[in-house]
């Protein structure tokens, strides 16, 4: 697998806030996922909201500071995180307060919506807001107007705003779970897609993250093609940040010079691709009446094929014996199912 450039780079893009369209865009071969980037960069010329929706770990607060970067502010993003915020202090944080306005207050503070004004206020897992914490975030999003905790005085702001959550669509319309004026006023919505809709993708996106560490580690690594097909075959539901921690346990787990195997992988990604077997062959023969016996085999048939039909490693991978599997492979083979 070659060296990409773009690969050595888009970490520290990010983590110095310079990460552009341009950049995203030659880290993917997806075309479905260019277009959304293409999308992303035009909704970026608005100056209405903007909400990213997609699973945890797809990439949602880099596409965030590409359309920061797109819109070109004088300002700098500012980042609120709606799941490590306590509902009673969420007003607090965003709209300030003074001195005394409660028990603690014991300073003025300025609120995240005050400093985020010439620049971009994101609001990371915007679903997670109880309802009542909702209806003040849609007025302050409708207006740009709010005051401080204890303060008669009325502050503005011209932030851009962009969202985030890892909540479906299906879920966004529920109105028990969030509010459909505040879905309706975030109208510029962009779903991003999980990993395992754009696997064209891996491929490069495992040579980056492997050169990244490798850069780190100052190791000489090679990876086999046995953990290449286990990474394609894999759901990733972490996404992209589930495969770059798997990445990297693994190069830390290996000897210099070494190629990295199955069995240098995390032991919980192993556990819960074959768990996942389990619950699809388990789901299929309930929804057909099959045996547990049928259950049984498909779910070793899955692990064997991943396998390509190494009896270790699929032993290791089931947590059987070596011979348990063997004689079950022997046996599917005379049944003319392998």
């Amino acid at each position: 697998m070659q060296k990409n450039e773009t690969s050595e780079t888009m970490s520290a893009l990010y983590l110095q806030g310079k990460v552009k369209f341009e950049t995203l865009k030659q880290g993917t071969k997806s075309p479905a996922m260019k277009e959304i980037l293409e999308q992303a960069r035009k909704f970026s010329k608005s100056s209405d909201p903007i909400l990213l929706i997609g699973e945890t770990g797809t990439g949602k607060n880099m596409i965030a500071q590409a359309i920061h970067n797109e819109r070109q502010l004088e300002g700098d993003p500012t980042e609120i995180n709606c799941t490590g915020i306590p509902e009673q202090l969420w007003e607090s944080e965003l709209f300030g307060h003074k001195k005394g306005a409660f028990t603690n207050a014991y300073e003025n503070k300025v609120g995240l919506a005050k400093i985020a004004t010439n620049g971009t206020l994101f609001f990371d897992e915007i679903g997670e807001l109880p309802l009542y914490t909702q209806a003040k975030l849609l007025r302050f999003i409708e207006q740009k107007r709010f005051y401080a905790i204890g303060s008669t005085e009325e502050q503005e702001t011209n932030a851009h705003i962009v969202c985030a959550t890892n909540k479906s669509l299906k879920e966004l319309l529920d109105p028990q779970k969030f509010r459909t004026d505040l879905f309706y006023r975030l109208s510029l919505f962009i779903r991003i897609p999980s990993l395992r809709e754009r696997k064209e993708d891996l491929d490069f996106l495992i040579g980056k993250f492997l050169d990244d560490v490798k850069e780190k580690t100052r190791k000489e690594l090679a990876i086999s093609e046995d953990v290449i097909e286990f990474f394609q075959k894999y759901s990733w539901p972490g996404n992209i940040r589930q495969l770059k921690h798997a990445i990297r346990y693994a190069v830390y787990s290996v000897s210099e010079g070494d190629t990295i195997k199955l069995n240098h992988l995390p032991p919980w990604l192993i556990e819960t691709q074959v768990e996942e077997i389990k619950t699809q062959a388990e789901e299929v023969c309930e929804e057909e009446n099959f045996s547990l016996d049928t259950a049984v085999r498909k779910h070793i048939l899955k692990v064997l094929d991943i396998t390509n039909g190494n009896v270790a490693k699929a032993a290791r991978m089931l947590g059987k014996s070596e011979e348990t599997i063997r004689q079950k492979r022997d046996q599917y083979k005379e049944q003319g199912l392998l």
